[in-house]
């Protein structure tokens, strides 16, 4: 697993993607979630464990927030 987060890391890091908003994207995978992305911010990109935290956390709780927001619209927009 460290391989693919340091793959997808360089990946990103070579196209000028800052180092936050790397963990970010990362978080916001459903398969690599936050656990690989706070390894990706304390141990590949040397961040400090709590902000590394606060990014993926983040990352990991905005995507279920955008889609209870799009469910509940479709629910209205549907029934409305």
């Amino acid at each position: 697993m460290q391989e693919i987060c340091q793959t997808i890391q360089e990946f990103l890091t070579a196209h000028g993607i800052p180092d936050w908003l790397v963990v970010f994207l990362i978080s916001l995978c459903p398969i690599l979630e936050c656990r690989l992305g706070m390894f990706t911010a304390i141990v590949l990109l040397q961040m400090n464990p709590f902000v590394g935290f606060l990014i993926s956390f983040l990352g990991n709780i905005i995507p279920g927030w955008l889609v209870d927001f799009l469910v509940v619209w479709l629910t209205v927009w549907l029934v409305g």
